[in-house]
């Protein structure tokens, strides 16, 4: 991936304020108020066949789609990715992926929408970007926080120490 593209992706997700502790519904709702257009997350059953995530475009809203059942960071990437397409702009094409239409319009009257984007691979720069954008901010919701000392038995405290340091991770190893 080019540097101006991680760059253009931190600059569209630099001043977004991430719920803490993160909800992705909560997301959402507030990114929705922040572009003044209500964005909205649905999970809807999706065969295998299609991709896990769909974001729509319909004419007074947008509307996120994920697979039902995806759980934790799975769900939260997913539902983050389609959000990077919406930040970046990649909702132009009137139906993106030829078999979403059939699910999503079960759930949704077809004249509303404006186009339908859903993620089948990662070749496109669209969805590396949207990718991007997905882990950047999946990064910020430091879900997966260490504890600042922890004890570490059988005299071993110097090389995590060690190791500690050449990860830059922050933390201080060593007994309480």
């Amino acid at each position: 991936m080019s540097r101006s593209l991680r760059r253009q992706c931190a600059k569209l997700v630099k001043d977004l304020d991430l719920p803490s502790p993160f909800d992705l519904e909560q997301f959402c709702r507030n990114l929705g108020e922040l572009r003044g257009r209500p964005l909205t997350l649905m999970e809807i059953d999706l065969p295998s066949a299609l991709p896990c995530g769909m974001v729509a475009a319909l004419d007074d809203r947008d509307i996120i789609f994920i697979t039902a059942g995806l759980t934790g960071p799975h769900r939260d990437v997913v539902g983050l990715h389609e959000i990077g397409h919406l930040i970046a702009g990649h909702l132009t094409d009137p139906l993106a992926h030829p078999d979403a239409g059939r699910f999503v319009y079960t759930h949704l009257d077809p004249r509303l929408v404006r186009s339908i984007n859903g993620r089948s691979n990662y070749s496109t720069p669209e969805e590396q970007q949207a990718e991007l954008i997905a882990t950047m901010l999946f990064a910020r919701i430091n879900r997966f926080t260490a504890e600042s000392q922890w004890s570490i038995a059988g005299g071993e405290g110097g090389v995590v120490d060690r190791i500690s340091r050449s990860l830059g991770d922050g933390t201080t190893p060593g007994a309480p």
